[in-house]
């Protein structure tokens, strides 16, 4: 069975030991990711939580603050201490977080309210935290061309997990339905993921990180990738802009897409848990099958620009369907009809849909192929700085836009599609003229 496995993956024999354990730290991943994503989520916007979808982008200006603070501490610490240290600690530190914000309800220590303001707040800085553990040993522990290919079959092993976490969504709510508390005890299914995330790290660096790591030398110049110095460099200011730009649309779509979702729902939040739940498969599914069947087409065809065009162009698209649809039928569903107000849900549903599905399978892909050219010696803090610290400073950014906006009470859902379209129009632009890739 074994290799059997290893030939279909076209895995060496020397690294089928490393490979199969990060498959199986992968799965569990994905089982994490989808399991808190959809706990935290419908914790936050349930009847009796005291918050609203006009809530999200204090959330957003929150979660940004924390992941700066994160992904900067990580970044300080990956050129202080051994990588093989510091991903274990990283786990620790994400499962006891986990752990802490569960048994948080049952200690009642904090406002209950509040509580689940910092659950939801730590979903995106905890995926940062992991991820950028993930992607920086498996950076260190195979060669560019050994990590391109293996990068491939994880990143696919992650999503087809994520999707199985996705659809197990109803599955779990009939359980733990059983215990009571559906949402909170779908951070216990979170927590034992990760645990068992710490538990294979921990056996994988001790039984192949001395022999793997040492492949692959990382020998950081201080001071060399410090802002003082990056900030002077034309291509690292125009990734961070990039990057900057595709954090602000996507959390503009993500703010719209639970604006409505949690309308549609009102009054039913197992109904909204299980429908996350299938939409997150759903994203996961179209994900994957664009990543096999269509990615290396377009950036073969096209070069790696369209990669990160194709983005903004088709989310303009399906923006400006939901903005049409919005102004001539309503966006309320107070106002509108249950059946007009379903086609601007539906709308907006696409977008996100295909905003989520196009960065993870076509956007992300095509800017880690931009680290390519940096130099050894900086290239891992460099990424670190860009998809942690400018990441989430563009979510802070992004937040307060949100939250600036949300101001004037005369703003509905279609209105910040109209802005969008705005924002996506520039954006287009400015990918088309610069000459980065």
């Amino acid at each position: 069975m074994k290799k059997f496995l290893l030939k279909i993956l076209d895995i060496e024999k020397e690294d089928s030991g490393p490979v199969l354990l990060l498959l199986a730290k992968t799965f569990f991943m994905g089982i994490f990711i989808a399991t808190y994503d959809v706990g935290a989520n419908t914790l936050f916007f349930a009847g009796d939580s005291g918050w609203s979808p006009e809530d999200l982008p204090l959330s957003y200006i929150l979660s940004g603050v924390l992941g700066i603070f994160s992904a900067s501490v990580f970044a300080l610490l990956q050129r202080k201490m051994s990588f093989t240290k510091l991903s274990i600690l990283n786990l620790i530190v994400i499962t006891l977080i986990v752990s802490g914000t569960r048994y948080g309800f049952e200690l009642n220590l904090i406002e209950k309210k509040y509580l689940l303001l910092i659950t939801l707040v730590w979903l995106i800085p905890l995926n940062i935290m992991l991820f950028l553990g993930f992607w920086g040993l498996l950076g260190r522990m195979f060669n560019i061309r050994k990590a391109k290919h293996i990068e491939g079959i994880l990143d696919s092993a992650q999503i087809l997990a994520t999707i199985i976490g996705f659809f197990g969504v109803p599955v779990l709510y009939t359980y733990v339905s059983f215990i009571g508390k559906n949402n909170e005890n779908m951070l216990i299914v979170s927590a034992g993921s990760i645990f068992i995330v710490l538990l294979i790290e921990i056996f994988l660096v001790n039984k192949f990180g001395d022999k793997t790591l040492q492949k692959v030398k990382v020998n950081v110049v201080e001071g060399a990738s410090s802002y003082s110095v990056l900030l002077k460099s034309k291509y690292f200011n125009l990734m961070a802009l990039f990057m900057m730009a595709s954090i602000i649309v996507f959390y503009f779509v993500d703010y719209s897409f639970y604006h409505v979702a949690v309308k549609m729902f009102k009054g039913n939040d197992t109904g909204l848990g299980n429908y996350l739940g299938f939409f997150g498969a759903a994203t996961m599914i179209i994900t994957i099958l664009i990543q096999t069947f269509v990615y290396d087409r377009i950036v073969s065809m096209y070069g790696l620009k369209m990669g990160l065009i194709i983005l903004p162009a088709l989310l303009l698209m399906f923006t400006l369907l939901s903005s049409l649809i919005g102004g001539v039928f309503g966006d309320r569903a107070d106002l509108a009809g249950k059946d007009t107000f379903f086609l601007f849900f539906l709308a907006i549903s696409m977008s996100k849909l295909f905003s989520a599905a196009l960065r993870e399978a076509v956007e992300d892909p095509s800017f880690k192929m931009l680290f390519q050219p940096l130099d050894s010696t900086i290239k891992f803090d460099v990424q670190a700085k860009i998809e942690g610290v400018i990441n989430q400073f563009a979510l802070v950014t992004g937040g307060g836009i949100l939250f600036s906006v949300g101001l004037f009470h005369f703003m509905e859902p279609r209105h910040f599609s109209y802005l969008l379209v705005f924002i996506l129009g520039q954006r287009i632009q400015a990918y088309s003229s610069k000459n980065v890739v």
